[in-house]
């Protein structure tokens, strides 16, 4: 572009062809041609990706005589505000010409006479395909050409109708410049680009997806996106092999893109968002099922439920309290076993009622307080044999250990 406008502004452009690709964006003011890292963008920030057609339009009117070709690609994804995504109308400026349609169509116009001399822009346009509009500058009495010449004039001609054919680059239009020329000397460069395009459909989304230049962090971002909309079940790693490619193709399918296998800027952001949205569905399921299981670890209230909802959940919310209530039922736990083992040990020492007559006096004479000194261990002398074990440094149970029974026999 720099290029050309030094070429106006020193006068040395006779006629322009510009060929513009989309996605389009457009306002009541003016469309932009996107670039593929637009995503995202708004009126404010489009000029920094974005092409103006009204920018476009002016060096075609500097040329004197001026083509715009437009192909719309697919509608760009999450234009910011005062954006829509698509082809605005087209507003004609000076003696500018708009043709408007898919891009193999635009290619039947350029060898359906657009490039012949002496052929008018009116009759151009009465040729063109049914997909093709054109809009502006479509005049009886002109041709973008110019008059018919001979000689050199007719080689400038074909280098021109050349150059334009490169720039389209498709197999139709080879196609067609091969029909209109086929002793060219550009034959042999025709037929390999044929060959090329037809061994390679998804080049230009190839193309696409190299000028984003993506880093190993940016290429494992997008396949871990993947991989939580369930369409990538392979290692995070970076690399672009088929089990990415098909993944990528597989959530273009899903979304409605053109399946090629390869990234736009604009299916990166679309994909990230996706991501995001599923990503909080399924944090938002995760919390629902932990408070469910958090309510039936409390309602079943048993050391068994609390480790079990401590195998499913073992860190995160809840956690802390269940290991607080297993570790409260497991010291409970404990301690009645403590219990019933001091049991068991009394009922060996003091089974008889003499043994027991012969503890109260003990403890009556250490001033433990048994109560009535007649055989029987009730609430009193459980509490008065707690007392002595507990001023005499032995383990308390309320029950007479063997440890117990040694210090009341000893009188200490």
């Amino acid at each position: 572009m720099l290029e050309v406008e030094a070429l106006l502004e020193k006068g040395e452009v006779e006629r322009l062809l510009i060929v513009v690709y989309g996605p389009f964006a457009s306002n009541p003011r003016d469309t932009w041609a996107l670039s593929n890292d637009a995503a995202g963008a708004s009126a404010v920030t489009i000029g920094a990706t974005g092409l103006s057609l009204n920018a476009l339009s002016d060096m075609a009117e500097r040329s004197g005589r001026g083509v715009i070709m437009l192909a719309p690609g697919r509608a760009p994804q999450s234009l910011g505000a005062g954006l829509i995504a698509a082809l605005g109308e087209v507003t004609s400026v000076g003696d500018v010409t708009y043709l408007t349609g898919p891009a193999d169509a635009l290619s039947e116009v350029l060898t359906g006479g657009l490039l012949d001399a002496g052929k008018s822009l009116s009759a151009v346009a009465a040729d063109m395909p049914d997909t093709v509009s054109a809009a502006g500058y479509v005049s009886p009495g002109a041709s973008f050409m110019g008059a018919p010449e001979t000689g050199a004039g007719t080689e400038m001609m074909q280098a021109g109708y050349w150059q334009a054919i490169r720039d389209v680059d498709t197999m139709a239009g080879y196609r067609l410049y091969l029909w209109a020329y086929p002793k060219s000397a550009n034959r042999d460069v025709a037929e390999k680009r044929i060959a090329f395009l037809r061994g390679e459909p998804d080049r230009l989304a190839r193309l696409a997806e190299e000028a984003l230049t993506l880093s190993a962090t940016a290429r494992k971002g997008i396949q871990r996106d993947l991989k939580v909309l369930g369409h990538y079940e392979m290692g995070i790693d970076g690399q672009f092999g088929p089990g990415s490619r098909a993944a990528i193709t597989a959530w273009q399918l899903e979304k409605i893109f053109d399946e090629t296998g390869f990234m736009t800027g604009n299916e990166i952001f679309a994909l990230r968002e996706q991501a995001k949205v599923r990503q909080a569905a399924v944090a938002a399921e995760e919390d629902r099922a932990r408070d469910d299981a958090w309510d039936a670890a409390k309602a079943g209230g048993t050391a068994d439920h609390y480790r079990a909802f401590l195998r499913s959940y073992p860190s995160g919310r809840y956690t802390r309290q269940a290991e607080s209530q297993l570790n409260l039922i497991q010291q409970a736990e404990a301690g009645y076993d403590a219990v019933a083992r001091a049991e068991s040990e009394e009922g060996g020492i003091a089974g008889t009622g003499a043994a027991r007559l012969m503890i109260e006096r003990r403890l009556d004479a250490a001033g433990a307080q048994p109560g009535d000194v007649d055989g029987q261990f009730d609430a009193q002398t459980r509490d008065a044999i707690r007392w002595y074990q507990e001023t005499r440094d032995i383990p308390v149970s309320g029950y007479v250990s063997q440890l117990t029974m040694v210090r009341l026999m000893a009188g200490r």
